[in-house]
């Protein structure tokens, strides 16, 4: 996993759930119902959304169980790796998500 670009994507799940919540999911989108010129909208840095898509927040905690436990149970390297794979800015993000609020 830390060979293989695996560690990378789920730090970037981390990331980029952290920086920027998506919404809750629009049921249009999901079945194809949506008009064919409809952009998603580009979405805005926030920092604790009143609502955000359940299924994304499942994701980030699969992610983030699997990133601790890599961290926590590797050896010396794996650890480094972890490092700089750039788990550090996630945990910032996190512990400053918690303070706001």
């Amino acid at each position: 996993m830390t060979m293989d670009g695996g560690l990378e994507r789920l730090v970037r799940i981390l990331h980029d759930f952290c920086m920027c919540p998506p919404p809750p999911e629009n049921p249009t989108l999901l079945y194809g119902l949506s008009s064919p010129s409809s952009q998603p909208s580009k979405l805005v840095p926030t920092l604790n959304p009143k609502s955000f898509d359940k299924q994304a927040a499942y994701r980030f905690s699969l992610a983030f169980q699997c990133v601790v436990n890599i961290g926590v149970r590797g050896s010396e390297p794996i650890r480094s790796r972890v490092v700089q794979a750039g788990t550090l800015d996630v945990v910032g993000c996190i512990l400053e998500a918690w303070l706001a609020n």
